[in-house]
């Protein structure tokens, strides 16, 4: 198993990912405030997109954005520190609302920096960051993001609100140490996602570096079993350092069914591979009220029920008018033999 180099890995996966604008179908596809990087003495490049820090353990350190309102009219603003997760196709989000494996090491907790503010026309604020780094000194990274959003307009009439963030990732490094990766099985759970049928897959990478450039494949089937009955694959991925990656395998219209099933995942990078065969149970009650919440789970119109109670009422009609004429027929052939004396 191959050692992971805490920088190279930091670099080549920030580069990837420095920047998310995020528009609910806005009229205007366009960031409406600019945030400059100023440089810090622990800032280890001049890097315009991202914080890579080089801190020493239980020291003060601090870093600041400028953000300035380009537009015409006073915005909204929040901003906040959170951590970095691997989202549900494989890609490093710099501002998750995850939580970490190890708190102790939580770029979110450390910073615990929350801030909302109004911004003029063409005002400029400086946001500045400061924390002191862990007591107990960490091989590999602390990852995470300066998320910064502009709020939607409140009073605005329109049915669709703009809404834009930007992220700016945030690395701090005390040794550059490389070290081994791994990645260990938590669970796997039928949950609904979106209001759809999923069973989620959860992995964890506890070390305190990104393990990069993974393939992932997962096979769900009954236990026992070799027919596949949902899997899903994801090439190119990048698991977060010190948290929990969290990938849905979407089930279609199937409905969850109770029984027991077994996870085949494999994932394989440069830096290892690894592989569980898990099983899994789905309880009767779990697939009945997930079934019932879904949006996702073929159900009858109510035209359909009614025909189908329709013609359980005919059929019912029917045999109970077959039963009585039978019954009836039954007597006058009694009274026809009473008669003839037979």
């Amino acid at each position: 198993m191959k050692k992971i180099k805490t920088i190279l890995v930091t670099v080549m996966s920030v580069a990837f990912c420095t920047m998310s604008i995020e528009s609910t179908q806005a009229n205007e596809n366009k960031l409406q405030f600019t945030p400059k990087l100023i440089q810090s003495k622990e800032k280890m490049d001049d890097s315009e997109t991202d914080f890579k820090l080089k801190v020493k353990p239980n020291t003060d350190v601090s870093f600041s954005v400028d953000v300035t309102n380009e537009s015409k009219e006073p915005i909204k603003m929040e901003a906040a520190i959170k951590d970095a997760a691997t989202n549900n196709q494989g890609s490093i989000n710099y501002a998750s609302d995850k939580k970490v494996i190890n708190d102790k090491v939580s770029l979110e907790k450390i910073a615990d920096y929350h801030e909302e503010f109004e911004l003029k026309s063409h005002e400029k604020k400086t946001l500045k960051v400061s924390f002191k780094t862990p007591k107990e000194p960490f091989d590999g990274i602390i990852l995470g993001g300066l998320y910064i959003e502009q709020k939607p307009d409140e009073k605005s009439k329109e049915m669709i609100r703009n809404a834009f963030s930007y992220t700016v990732p945030v690395i701090l490094v005390e040794s550059e140490k490389n070290i081994d990766a791994n990645l260990t099985f938590k669970s796997v759970t039928p949950e609904l996602t979106g209001g759809r049928n999923a069973l989620k897959v959860s992995l964890n990478n506890p070390v305190y570096n990104i393990l990069p450039d993974a393939f992932y494949e997962v096979n769900v089937t009954k236990k026992g079993e070799d027919k596949s009955l949902y899997k899903d694959e994801l090439k190119g991925m990048s698991f977060a350092p010190n948290s929990t990656f969290d990938h849905y395998i979407l089930m279609g219209q199937d409905n969850y069914q109770a029984g027991d099933y077994t996870a085949h995942i494999k994932v394989s990078s440069d830096y290892g591979e690894w592989e569980w065969n898990e099983d899994f149970s789905i309880k009767s009650q779990t697939a009945k009220d997930l079934n019932e919440k879904s949006v996702s789970v073929k159900r009858m119109s109510t035209l359909m029920k009614v025909m189908i109670g329709l013609i359980i009422l005919l059929i019912l009609i029917i045999i109970i008018v077959i039963t009585m004429m039978r019954r009836k027929l039954k007597k006058i052939e009694k009274i026809r033999e009473i008669e003839t004396g037979n």
